[in-house]
């Protein structure tokens, strides 16, 4: 297939830009949406049932964790909440359970910083957004939503923060 200039496989964007005719057709599937989105802006739909179906496993995965996330706060909390059981001896006893209340307290606030996470990635997943990162608009990785489902950046733009703000 030799290289073709002719006018016809050219045409000009809505900016009046020259751009190949053949940039609209349909990219490799794996890599997701192929077009950069702006944060905010909404991503065609794509109908493809693999895609679909990967949605609807990171749902199920999201709503899971989100309620083994639920339960355990449940648990945690209603712990803090019970009377001691046990005479406070000493000072240093005191000391200890207070310490690990506190880090009780800390997990507890981790967890529910998690689950409002979740709750935007299954809100994403309803708006047609999840999976797009919110800074530059290009798909998150695959490998990383399997990790953590409800990342909202890319490696790229999670780094670039981390970088600012350390």
């Amino acid at each position: 297939m030799g290289a073709k200039s002719s006018k016809s496989s050219r045409l000009k964007d809505s900016k009046g830009k020259m751009k190949n005719s053949n940039s609209k057709l349909p990219k490799s599937k794996e890599k997701g949406p192929t077009t950069k989105i702006k944060p905010g802006e909404r991503p065609p739909r794509n109908e493809n049932k693999r895609v679909n179906d990967q949605l609807k496993v990171f749902k199920e995965m999201l709503v899971k964790k989100k309620a083994t996330l639920t339960n355990y706060i449940k648990t945690e909390l209603s712990e803090l909440e019970a009377a001691d059981k046990h005479h406070l001896a000493d000072l240093e006893e005191m000391a200890s359970d207070t310490h690990d209340t506190d880090s009780v307290c800390e997990m507890l606030a981790v967890g529910a910083d998690t689950i409002g996470q979740i709750d935007q990635a299954l809100a994403k997943i309803e708006e047609g957004t999840y999976g797009v990162c919110e800074d530059c608009g290009e798909p998150i990785a695959f490998e990383r939503l399997e990790a953590l489902p409800f990342a909202t950046l890319c490696v790229e733009c999670k780094k670039k923060r981390e970088i600012l703000h350390s």
